[in-house]
């Protein structure tokens, strides 16, 4: 993960065009994020999905199924 980042970070010194740029910086927050939450898992000791430290990942959505009143709530993990 942290050499991971270190690649990416390297990229940015790259030309790269207005598009390409906005990828890596997405790709290099997303790739942080993700990094900073399993170091705080580890620091917390969160072993398994019954723990708050990984159930407060979890997000809840509201998928529309076929009309206004059909839908179902959907549990997903973050990144």
């Amino acid at each position: 993960c942290y050499r991971n980042l270190g690649d990416l970070a390297d990229l940015t010194a790259r030309k790269l065009n207005k598009i390409e740029r906005r990828m890596l910086g997405t790709l290099i927050t997303t790739d942080v994020h993700s990094r900073d939450l399993v170091d705080q898992m580890v620091d917390e000791n969160v072993s398994g999905p019954t723990q708050f430290g990984w159930q407060k990942q979890l997000r809840t959505e509201w998928e529309v199924n076929g009309g206004p009143e059909g839908g179902e709530v959907v549990l997903r993990q973050n990144n």
